[in-house]
């Protein structure tokens, strides 16, 4: 059992760190356009609400409600690939976008784990 436990903080710090990483580079990109390139244009603030702003608040909350959380995270990031698919009309990979699913991932695993044990 105390393995078990020490796994699951494992699982849930590496999110953490990843977290934090993510969030403090997403500011900063995101501020920089703004106060440096004058702001992006008004058609993609509609994927600016998926990313970075809904996978930022989805990881955030990761931090308290882990489920809630990694889910808001993983729907934001998809919803914003949706977005791109009808603007574009096809499949772009964003490597940078799409790392933020691991934490999400992450969160999810530790909270749907941490779940498993509570019903055990």
């Amino acid at each position: 059992m105390k393995k078990k436990n020490r796994s699951l903080l494992i699982i849930r710090w590496t999110a953490r760190i990843i977290t934090l990483f993510f969030i403090l580079t997403m500011l900063l990109i995101f501020f920089g356009q703004i106060f440096v390139g004058g702001g992006p244009p008004v058609a993609a603030w509609i994927g600016i609400l998926f990313m970075p702003i809904g996978v930022l608040v989805g990881l955030i909350l990761a931090w308290k409600w882990d489920g809630m959380g990694g889910i808001i995270a993983l729907v934001s990031l998809i919803g914003f690939h949706l977005f791109l698919v009808i603007r574009d009309g096809a499949f772009s990979f964003v490597p940078f976008a799409d790392l933020t699913i691991v934490p999400a991932i992450l969160f999810l695993v530790y909270w749907y784990l941490i779940r498993s044990t509570k019903d055990a």
